[in-house]
């Protein structure tokens, strides 16, 4: 029987994945998730793995969130390195 993955195995995974993307592919990625009510591992992993790039990237996600949570309320959109509401 194989190791059941963590939110931080997928965060892991997910990272990996975005490599090679650019900064505003990661944004449409962040906002695909918005108003979405479904959570599990899986989707805990990636929006992890959503914030550590934006933090790796030097993105201030300030005005979704910080380390301890993050607000899948509303769409944002890239300005330079700040991330800002969608109108």
């Amino acid at each position: 029987m194989g190791k059941t993955k963590t939110s931080l195995d997928y965060a892991v995974e997910f990272e990996h994945s975005f490599e090679n993307e650019p900064d505003d592919k990661i944004v449409d990625y962040f906002n695909k998730e918005v108003g979405k009510s479904s959570w599990g591992t899986a989707r805990a992993g990636y929006i992890l793995a959503l914030r550590n790039t934006f933090s790796k990237r030097g993105i201030d996600f300030s005005i979704i969130g910080d380390w301890k949570s993050i607000s899948l309320a509303k769409r944002v959109r890239l300005v330079g390195k700040y991330l800002h509401y969608a109108a």
